[in-house]
């Protein structure tokens, strides 16, 4: 895959076709952040950076520090990805756009939880909510569900957390590109129901969850690969003592 977008963003440079080097940098940067090479990932992510702003396009320049700014979590970098999703929150602000208020606030909320900031990230998490009622973007609303479910789990309210992921996943089966997301939902359902003694019903979702992410993700199967052949492992130790 890397090849074949490599060779796609070549040719839309030839052409000079600034859009479609930059779509293709991103879809490159993700490949890379999700086979966990986050410095390439970066450098790719800074070159879409420099694109969208030559474009002079707000929204994929936000778009794309916000991108930025998901790897910093995925690095553990809550302070740097907090900085940056609070300047894209202040710039989704002046502009009026409701979805990129939506996504900064959610990654906001995600930074302040992973700086045990908690009370700061419902704050941000709800208002981010609040801004997607009546509206149409069930991924968006779904993505900030899950947030909030892993902040739940954080406080240990497993019961409102459950029903989040239920919420979630309901949103995330009428979108058919949303795989990814929904195997995610089904790994922090399993993580759950894990922690509260029901291995069964964690191992049966870490098995969807990997029928659905397949080898679009291979840092989230592996992931979840992991956490079943612990499970497992786990539960052939009681049997056996």
């Amino acid at each position: 895959a890397l090849a074949r977008y490599q060779q796609a963003a070549t040719g839309f440079r030839a052409a000079a076709d600034l859009a479609g080097e930059g779509h293709t940098l991103k879809n490159m940067a993700q490949i890379h952040a999700d086979q966990r090479d986050y410095e390439a990932a970066e450098h790719l992510l800074d070159s879409a950076l420099a694109i969208c702003r030559k474009l002079g396009s707000v929204r994929l320049t936000a778009q794309t520090l916000c991108e930025l700014a998901d790897l910093n979590l995925r690095r553990d970098r809550p302070a740097e990805a907090a900085d940056t999703f609070g300047s894209v929150l202040q710039w989704m602000q002046d502009t009026g756009d409701i979805i990129g208020q939506s996504y900064a606030l959610t990654g906001l909320g995600n930074a302040r939880r992973m700086l045990g900031d908690l009370m700061g990230a419902e704050s941000a998490l709800n208002t981010a909510l609040e801004l997607t009622l009546g509206g149409d973007d069930r991924l968006v609303r779904a993505r900030i569900l899950l947030a909030l479910a892993e902040l739940d789990q954080t406080n240990e309210s497993g019961i409102l957390a459950l029903t989040r992921i239920d919420q979630a996943i309901k949103l995330l089966r009428q979108l058919r590109s949303a795989k990814i997301w929904h195997a995610r939902a089904l790994e922090l359902l399993g993580r759950i129901h894990h922690q509260a003694g029901r291995a069964s019903i964690a191992q049966h979702a870490w098995q969807s969850a990997i029928e659905l992410a397949g080898t679009a993700d291979p840092a989230l199967t592996s992931q979840l690969a992991e956490e079943l052949a612990s499970s497992i492992r786990q539960d052939g130790e009681e049997l056996a003592g």
